[in-house]
């Protein structure tokens, strides 16, 4: 069975894959590490003590792709995404991800 080329677009893609998938591996690797140190009732903090923040509605623009892939995963898609978002706020301010959101809009740190 011969398998045809792929486009530019579609190798450029894989390729960009590739390397988000080496990123993931490795921060998965240092999660387990980190993790290890994690006390066992961590994981049912959630249920024990669940709390949700007041949420605002805005209007959002994202990537056509991006919503397509959150909405095949069921229903409360747009809390996923808030809850990546949150994600990656909370890593932002604790330091695991360095990034400018560690300042605010004056150029002040978080």
């Amino acid at each position: 069975m011969s398998r045809e080329k792929r486009t530019k677009a579609e190798e450029r893609a894989h390729t960009e894959l590739l390397l988000e998938l080496s990123e993931a591996e490795l921060w998965m690797r240092e999660f387990r590490l980190k993790e290890a140190f994690v006390p066992g009732d961590w994981a049912e903090l959630d249920k024990s003590a669940p709390t949700r923040p007041p949420q605002s509605e805005v209007t959002l623009m994202l990537d056509k792709d991006l919503v397509k892939w959150f909405r095949v995963l069921g229903d409360k898609w747009d809390q996923r995404i808030n809850s990546v978002l949150r994600i990656y706020m909370l890593s932002v301010i604790s330091r695991e991800v360095e990034s400018r959101g560690n300042l605010d809009w004056k150029g002040d740190e978080i």
